[in-house]
């Protein structure tokens, strides 16, 4: 398995564990923290599916 894949799949498995961390019963501040976290791999993944997209790699 290449390092991209790897990488991306890191990035899948760790925002699917901040999604489930915010379904718990938190405080405030965590679940603020963990949504910044959310939205930070979000675009972290956007960027990489972006990167695959492109044809020039």
């Amino acid at each position: 398995m290449n390092e991209k894949v790897q990488h991306k799949e890191e990035l899948y498995r760790r925002l699917q564990q901040s999604r489930r961390f915010l379904r718990e019963p938190i405080d405030a501040e965590t679940k603020s923290r963990i949504a910044g976290l959310v939205t930070e791999l979000e675009q972290q993944l956007a960027v990489a599916e972006a990167r695959d997209a492109s044809p020039i790699s």
